[in-house]
């Protein structure tokens, strides 16, 4: 790791350079804040498992035990809700977006 803080944001950064944070996506969505009372992991998980057909998500033969139980708190299974979650707000996003009007981001 990096000595200074600074350096290690500059790191992520240059590595990642957009970051999408599922609160915020679904705070700032106006078309999918109406369909979350909770944006906590396992109750926004539940919500786009059960609300949201695509993409469709599943799991390899030898992760099928989180096919079919919680494992929440659990940290591979944490960082899959999240994605999931990402995931199927993003495509919800996409299937109403509207491209006539595209955004230009600054260039950093």
């Amino acid at each position: 790791l990096p000595e200074k803080f600074s350096s290690f944001c500059n790191s992520i950064r240059d590595l990642f350079p957009f970051v999408v944070d599922n609160k915020c996506l679904i705070e700032l969505s106006p078309s999918l804040a109406t369909k979350f009372q909770s944006t906590a992991l396992t109750e926004a998980y539940d919500l786009v498992s059960e609300q949201f057909n695509s993409p469709s998500i599943s799991f390899q033969s030898k992760f099928a035990r989180y096919s079919t139980s919680k494992y929440a708190h659990e940290a591979a299974y944490d960082a899959f809700m999240t994605g999931a979650i990402f995931a199927r707000c993003a495509a919800s996003l996409e299937e109403k977006a509207d491209f006539s009007d595209k955004i230009s981001l600054p260039a950093q």
